[in-house]
């Protein structure tokens, strides 16, 4: 497949390709993927989700690179992103919001439901999903 470049998402919920690859495109922004940004959330692609989350994203959910914060993901680095690893990334766009919120750039909650493949709840957190990526976006 070919790399997709990391346009500004549409905040539709939608996890296809396109959230797919901006979220490749984080991974490999700060080291942790180094294939191609194609959209297939694969193995490589859900092992480097599952190592960022567990060794460095705090840094970048709270706004403080160098935070004491425990890591969000403590399971095994299997390359198979569960519930498990969905609700770690969950907890990171919790701690985010927060942070937008000290500042006073309110951008809402983060919905119980964290596993993007279904359901009322799973297509909100996609959206809150898409909004941290586009904010992140270098």
């Amino acid at each position: 497949m070919a790399t997709i470049l990391w346009y500004n998402l549409l905040l539709d919920g939608n996890y296809g390709s396109k959230t797919k690859a901006a979220l490749q495109h984080l991974l490999a922004d700060h080291g942790w993927y180094t294939r191609e940004c194609d959209g297939s959330f694969g193995y490589h692609s859900q092992l480097a989700l599952q190592k960022w989350l567990k060794y460095d994203a705090a840094g970048y959910f709270t706004g403080y690179p160098n935070t004491d914060k425990h890591a969000y993901y403590t399971g095994r680095l299997d390359g198979n992103a569960g519930s498990m690893t969905w609700e770690a990334f969950r907890d990171g766009l919790q701690d985010y919001l927060w942070a937008v919120n000290a500042t006073n750039k309110t951008v809402g909650k983060v919905y119980p439901n964290p596993y993007p493949h279904g359901g009322d709840a799973s297509t909100q957190f996609v959206a809150q999903m898409q909004r941290f990526l586009n904010t992140n976006r270098r």
